[in-house]
């Protein structure tokens, strides 16, 4: 009986690519309704509501004739232009302040230019006023956690806002009040910690002093075991006058050899 074959894996069937007439329909028409799409919600804006205006807008786009279109389809597609736009209107902001070269930058479609100067001014594109990523503003970096705490108690009213009974203090301010002094304590612990003392590098001048520790100790031992044989052997001719008229030659030879000895050990 024949194996039975596997079945063959169905090909993906991939979408045709979007036109520039469709990405320049869709940037423009979702543009014109941003305050609804991405809006709160609200008595007015209901997902519904926004439910049936992106039904319309891909129900325009199919209208083109180019390929038929999802709903699900359409707001990937200007999620990816919103994307490509701010990466764009980043870079140019960043390298408008420097002096030229490297790789021309990428050119602006006329889609993500509707897109850029619809949301150019919002927090997604430009960033939190007085953030801690954005705006050094009012609050202050400290490089030492020793100076944190001086400064919070000499300046109350430049630093943080303080709370009083007169004052307009929300607790969103003392949260973020709470949340830049937790910050700044972390990246100096985290500084603190991953801090490393680099050792100097052995150079020749250091390993040329050692070698001369290493003989100078050499020379002061063999200076010393030098002097200690000097003393065994005035020790050996004084015994030997002193035993010469009772020892035999024999002894004589034994001493020396015994004193012999004591030196090498």
């Amino acid at each position: 009986m024949a194996e039975e074959q596997p079945p063959k894996k169905i090909p993906r069937i991939r979408g045709q690519n979007f036109s520039s007439i469709e990405v320049n329909l869709i940037s423009r028409r979702v543009v014109e309704e941003l305050g609804l799409l991405t809006g709160k919600f609200g008595k007015d804006v209901t997902a519904d509501a926004k439910n049936k205006m992106w039904e319309k807008i891909t129900a325009e786009v199919n209208a083109l004739g180019v390929s038929y279109r999802q709903v699900l389809t359409v707001k990937t597609k200007f999620r990816n232009l919103t994307r490509d736009a701010k990466d764009k209107f980043t870079y140019e902001k960043k390298e408008r302040n420097r002096t030229g070269g490297g790789p021309a930058p990428k050119p602006i479609s006329v889609a993500e230019e509707n897109i850029i100067n619809a949301l150019k001014d919002t927090s997604s594109f430009k960033g939190i006023d007085d953030g801690m990523e954005t705006s050094v503003g009012k609050y202050f970096w400290f490089t030492d956690v020793n100076n944190v705490l001086p400064f919070i108690s000499n300046n109350k009213s430049d630093g943080f806002p303080q709370q009083t009974e007169t004052s307009e203090s929300t607790p969103t301010q003392f949260s973020i009040q709470g949340m830049y002094l937790k910050k700044i304590f972390m990246h100096t612990h985290y500084l603190h910690e991953n801090k490393r003392t680099k050792k100097p590098k052995k150079t020749a001048e250091d390993v040329y002093e050692l070698q001369c520790l290493v003989l100078e100790s050499n020379l002061k031992r063999n200076q010393t075991q030098m002097e200690l044989f000097k003393k065994q052997m005035e020790l050996y001719d004084m015994m030997k006058k002193n035993l010469e008229n009772s020892c035999t030659e024999s002894m004589l030879e034994a001493l020396l050899s015994l004193s012999l000895i004591s030196i090498y050990l």
